[in-house]
C-alpha cells in the first residue's frame, strides 16, 4: 500500500500520520512525497522516498503524477492544494484504471469550490446560510467582507471600512468578492464521505488562533447544528467523496457556511488525533473492507501547534 504526498511542502504531520496507519493496520508500504523543491521541503525528508515535479498548474503535472505512481507501485494519492485538485479529478478514472486510488471529490466539485462567487451560487441554491455578495457602493452597509475569488490560506482577505477602501481593493485586482461582514465563532469542519455517498465523519475544529492563513490553536467542539448543516451539504450537493473540509461561523443567532476545500484541511491533525482517521477510512476502502457506521472522535480535545526544524 504505497501511498503518495503531493505537494508536500512541509505537511509533516501528514506524512507521520500515513506511516503511523499503515503500522496500525498491519500493511506493508512506503510513503512517497513529491514538491517541486523536494529538498527544500520538510515533509519530503520525513518521507521514505521523494521527487522533484513541475508545478501543479502545468500542463504535464498529472501525465507526472501518473508516470511516478505507476514507476513507485503507487496505491493511493493524498492531493494537498486547491490548484491541482480538478485536473486529477479529471484523470480519476483513469488512474483508477491502473489501481491507482485519487483521494479526490468529482471535478465538478473541485471546480466549483475553487472560486468564491461559485460557492456562493450553489449555496443559495441549496439553502445553505452564507454570507450575500456585495456591490459595493457608496450608500452599501460597512463594513465589508473582501477577499480574492480563488485565493486560498486567506491571502487579499480584509475587512472593508467604507466605499473608499473597497475602491482602492478594486483598483488593484478585479479579482475582488465583497460579502457581508458575518460575526460568531469560527469553526472548520473535517468530514469524510464513503464511496457509498455516506457522511461517516464530521469533526468541528473551533479556530482559537490563526497565522498565515492556517490555524495554529484550536479545539474540537461538538455542535448538532454544524453536523446538521454537513449532513445537507453532503445530500444537496452530489460529488464529494472521501475528505473534505468546510469553514463556518456559528453564533446564536445566525450560521454562516463561508467556503468549502476538497481536501484535507491544514489543521486536520486535530481531528487525527482526536480519533478521527481519514487516512484508515481511504485504505479500508482501497481494500474493499466494511466502515464504520460513524466515526468516534474525541470532544474539547485542544492542539497548540509550534515550529520544528528538519536538519541536513
Amino acid at each position: 500500500m504505497n501511498v503518495l504526498l503531493t505537494s508536500a511542502g512541509r505537511r509533516v504531520s501528514l506524512v507521520k500520520e500515513i506511516k503511523e496507519t499503515l503500522s496500525k493496520l498491519n500493511l506493508q508500504g512506503q510513503v512517497h512525497a513529491i514538491d517541486m523543491n523536494p529538498e527544500l521541503s520538510s515533509s519530503c525528508h520525513v518521507a521514505d522516498k521523494s521527487a522533484p515535479c513541475p508545478k501543479a498548474s502545468n500542463p504535464e503535472y498529472t501525465k507526472f503524477v501518473l508516470d511516478y505512481c505507476i514507476q513507485n507501485d503507487i496505491k493511493v494519492i493524498i492531493p494537498t492544494i486547491d490548484t491541482e485538485l480538478e485536473n486529477l479529478a479529471n484523470d480519476r478514472d483513469l488512474f483508477e484504471s491502473k489501481g491507482i486510488h485519487i483521494e479526490v471529490s468529482s471535478p465538478e466539485i473541485c471546480r466549483i469550490f475553487r472560486t468564491k462567487k461559485s460557492t456562493a451560487n450553489i449555496f443559495n441554491t441549496h439553502n445553505i446560510p452564507t454570507p450575500v455578495i456585495v456591490d459595493p457602493q457608496e450608500n452599501s452597509k460597512y463594513p465589508l467582507f473582501a477577499k480574492l475569488d480563488n485565493s486560498s490560506r486567506s491571502i487579499g482577505a480584509c475587512t472593508v471600512v467604507n466605499y473608499e477602501h473597497a475602491k482602492s481593493l478594486i483598483e488593484k485586482s478585479s479579482n475582488y468578492v465583497f460579502q457581508e461582514l458575518v460575526h460568531g465563532e469560527e469553526f472548520t469542519v473535517d468530514c469524510y464521505v464513503s464511496k457509498k455517498n455516506k457522511l461517516l465523519a464530521c469533526v468541528p475544529r473551533k479556530r482559537l488562533e490563526v497565522r498565515s492563513g492556517e490555524v495554529s490553536k484550536a479545539k474540537t467542539e461538538y455542535h448538532s447544528k454544524i453536523e446538521e448543516i454537513a449532513h445537507n451539504i453532503v445530500s444537496n450537493i452530489d460529488g464529494f467523496r472521501g475528505t473534505f473540509c468546510f469553514q463556518i461561523f456559528l453564533s446564536e443567532k445566525e450560521v454562516s457556511v463561508i467556503e468549502i476545500n476538497p481536501r484535507f484541511g491544514g489543521g486536520y491533525p486535530l481531528s487525527y488525533n482526536a480519533g478521527a482517521n481519514f487516512f484508515e477510512l481511504i485504505f479500508l476502502e482501497k481494500l474493499g473492507k466494511n466502515l464504520p457506521s460513524k466515526v468516534k472522535w474525541k470532544n474539547n480535545l485542544h492542539m497548540l501547534r509550534y515550529d520544528e526544524g528538519i536538519f541536513f
